[in-house]
């Protein structure tokens, strides 16, 4: 009993935060519903589950969790006290400590494998409803949810952060997929991510589907290799690699826009989205990229060990961020906030087998390409899912699901 109560709060709290769905539901339809009502509800719920079932819910948060939390927690006051305290500042170390909190909401509530079931069913949920509101978006010229016109980013507002976030959705969806239906999610999610235009987004694209084709053919609870797997499998494994190449292929080329020449789908297009399809990389979105790349990293540079403070890049001369994690944390919380990243891509990689690991590259991958990963509650569920999930041998071994 206790656990289909779980399972339906794993379920509402799960789709509501990883698809946004809360603050859409506040700017969108109801103004009423305020965010910090999300957060009681969170809170309040896993209080309760806390103090229902103490030793279940501490021991289902190892020890290399826990180092990380206090860890990460320290680099954001420390950080904070270093910053300018302004509303930006203060505006930001809310949402990471509220994103934190999602993040400990996770492992309380999700105590087993059942449970971790149900939150990637909601993660089914979330990829639908986020491709849906690309789509109405990008031909419904009324709706205006996204932040640049022209580009689709549905309920997230940013297109980058919907792409990343129907990419992610992906990979843990196809852990409960079956197999009839992976496909044709991935064509899905695939329409859902070209339409935010995306180039990053675009990339990990092809790096999840490469990627779970690959981890789909090898054996259950055996390293993938070539000689282990079935004919079918294999092809199955060609194909989508041959399909993934084939689209990045047409993007970075600039044939893209060729195919939709002259077609009513060009229409929709502004002179951003089709420089992209051109594969013009000399947008105002990458222009000064690395000029504020290299900006963040000399920012670093004057406070090695701490960091020149919390929001520093978002309050600096230039009109854009640093498009990169990793040089935002260096820059504002210093080696120790980057070390604290790099520890936790550490747990992760050790954390189970292919999926994990196929987690963290997409994760290093998306902080190289963007500056606001760890800003969004969304990357916290998908952390802690790749966490708690344990492949197929690890269950039957009974591994612990990270290193102690």
């Amino acid at each position: 009993m206790l656990d289909n109560i779980k399972a339906f709060f794993v379920f509402v709290l799960v789709f509501a935060f990883a698809s946004n769905g809360y603050e859409a539901i506040e700017s969108q339809l109801y103004s009423e519903v305020k965010e910090a009502y999300w957060y009681i509800m969170l809170l309040g719920i896993s209080g309760v589950f806390l103090l229902l079932t103490p030793i279940e819910a501490i021991s289902n948060l190892p020890k290399p969790i826990f180092i990380w939390l206090l860890l990460f927690l320290l680099t954001i006051v420390f950080s904070y006290a270093l910053s300018s305290q302004s509303e930006v500042a203060q505006n930001i170390a809310v949402l990471l400590v509220k994103s934190l909190s999602v993040f400990v909401s996770i492992f309380i509530l999700v105590t087993n494998q059942k449970l971790l079931k149900v939150g990637f069913a909601a993660i089914v949920l979330v990829l639908f409803v986020s491709v849906a509101s690309n789509v109405i978006e990008f031909f419904d010229e009324s709706i205006k949810w996204s932040y640049i016109p022209g580009r689709s980013a549905g309920w997230y507002y940013d297109a980058n952060l919907s792409a990343r976030n129907i990419v992610m959705s992906l990979l843990f969806a196809s852990l409960v997929l079956p197999k009839k239906l992976l496909w044709p999610v991935i064509i899905i999610a695939t329409v859902g991510v070209i339409l935010t235009f995306s180039r990053g987004g675009w990339l990990m694209l092809f790096m999840v589907i490469a990627g779970i084709s690959m981890l789909r053919a090898a054996k259950p609870g055996q390293k993938f290799s070539l000689l282990d797997i079935k004919p079918s499998s294999f092809l199955a494994m060609v194909f989508g690699g041959v399909m993934a190449s084939l689209l990045l292929a047409l993007f970075i080329s600039g044939e893209a826009y060729q195919l939709v020449k002259d077609t009513p789908f060009e229409e929709y297009l502004r002179e951003d989205t089709i420089g992209r399809l051109s594969g013009d990389f000399k947008d105002e979105s990458s222009n000064h990229r690395g000029e504020v790349l290299m900006a963040a990293l000399e920012m670093g540079m004057e406070s090695p060990l701490t960091g020149s403070g919390l929001a520093r890049t978002h309050e600096w001369q230039y009109d854009v961020a640093a498009h990169n994690d990793f040089a935002t944390l260096f820059a504002e919380r210093g080696v120790v906030g980057l070390a604290a990243y790099l520890y936790l891509l550490w747990i992760i990689w050790f954390a189970g087998g292919g999926y994990a690991r196929l987690f963290v590259m997409v994760l290093a991958f998306s902080s190289i390409t963007s500056h606001t990963t760890f800003e969004q509650p969304a990357t916290y569920i998908f952390i802690a899912f790749a966490l708690l999930y344990k492949e197929k041998s690890e269950q039957d071994q009974g591994q612990p699901p990270v290193p102690t």
